[in-house]
């Protein structure tokens, strides 16, 4: 059994807790390795190699033995005591604060800043109110959703609640799907009822649509076309 050590986040798509042990036919090299690996846990499929290239994510390292194999070719033997068992094959992902990171940090903390003001302003009214004459159907649609006496708290609570964790860096995938259809209906209401006012709008929904693809390995197994009740 090959034993493969993964980085915390693999180890949340994979729904594992450790190291994770595999059968490997044949000769044991990178890419069996992880085909072994993609096999048993198909949510990793793409995160950590290439889905058509089958390369290496550029953030990706694979460590083995106290050597560094991000570079060696993908058929090359591994270590014998990988082979044997004795020491993990261990993909690591990239040091914190290394260049990859900072710009999904920064599109995530924008987006975080922006919902948590803006849901913090619905119940506080804090921010000026705008000085140009507001169109009469914004105002109606306001109007309709003020008036049910639910919707706008709950719309309101929703961007607090979102801004909050995409702040916080937790439960991010969770924030962003949380957010997304209050982003599209914003960015519906100012492309078709107050154009004019439309740029934070279009802002929010290119950090959305950004994010999203950022964190894209999250939402792989949600976008299974079949799924097995209770399989992993």
């Amino acid at each position: 059994m090959i034993r493969v050590a993964l980085p915390p986040h693999l180890r949340t798509f994979a729904q594992v807790d450790g190291e994770v042990a595999l059968p490997v036919e044949g000769a044991v090299t990178q890419r069996s390795v992880l085909d072994a690996l993609e096999a048993r846990y198909p949510a990793l499929r793409g995160t950590i190699r290439d889905h058509v290239t089958q390369r290496r994510r550029p953030f990706v390292r694979f460590f083995a033995c106290g050597q560094d194999l991000s570079h060696e070719p993908p058929d090359a033997p591994l270590p014998e005591a990988v082979a044997s068992g004795t020491e993990p094959f261990m993909i690591v992902g990239a040091i914190a604060g290394g260049s990859g990171h900072r710009p999904p940090a920064a599109a995530r903390i924008a987006l975080g800043l922006i919902f948590l003001v803006a849901g913090l302003n619905g119940f506080l009214d804090f921010l000026p109110q705008p000085s140009a004459p507001i169109p009469a159907g914004a105002v109606a649609l306001t109007g309709a959703l003020a008036g049910t006496g639910y919707l706008l708290p709950l719309i309101m609570g929703t961007q607090v609640v979102a801004g909050a964790l995409l702040l916080s860096n937790r439960f991010v995938p969770l924030a962003l799907a949380l957010i997304a259809p209050v982003i599209v209906n914003i960015a519906a209401f100012h492309a078709f009822l107050w154009p004019s006012t439309g740029g934070p709008a279009a802002v929010a929904l290119v950090l959305e649509v950004y994010l999203a693809w950022a964190y894209r390995a999250a939402y792989r197994p949600m976008l299974a076309m079949r799924v097995t009740p209770g399989a992993r």
